[in-house]
């Protein structure tokens, strides 16, 4: 599988953030185009930086691969004890909070960084 570059990103405020940016299909170094953001489940936290990679991006990438479709991925990895939506996990619905989580506002910095 294609696993990418693995990075890591840092915001003064907020912390640091592992993540992997992956270019795929035809022209992806040269081409602008389309933005995938994976946000993983629970089971892939941590900071590796190959865990969130374990479940659906093989699946999605050889589905791409099979169709010629071209994109970025990109797949911040959460924090072992963090969320990206902090919020209790067996409560039946829950209201969207004011402010994202640490680690969600990291992966909004990421994203302002190529903006």
């Amino acid at each position: 599988m294609k696993t990418g570059e693995g990075l890591l990103f840092v915001h003064p405020a907020l912390g640091r953030l592992p993540y992997r940016w992956i270019r795929h299909g035809r022209d992806a170094e040269t081409n602008p185009l389309p933005l995938v953001l994976f946000l993983h489940g629970a089971g892939e936290r941590g900071s590796d930086n190959h865990r969130q990679l374990s479940h659906f991006v093989p699946e999605l990438l050889g589905k791409a691969e099979g169709q010629g479709l071209a994109f970025h991925l990109l797949a911040p990895q959460c924090p072992e004890n963090a969320q990206w939506v902090e919020t209790n996990w067996s409560a039946p619905g829950h209201k969207m909070p004011n402010q994202p989580s640490r680690a969600l506002a990291l992966v909004m910095a990421i994203l302002e960084t190529w903006r």
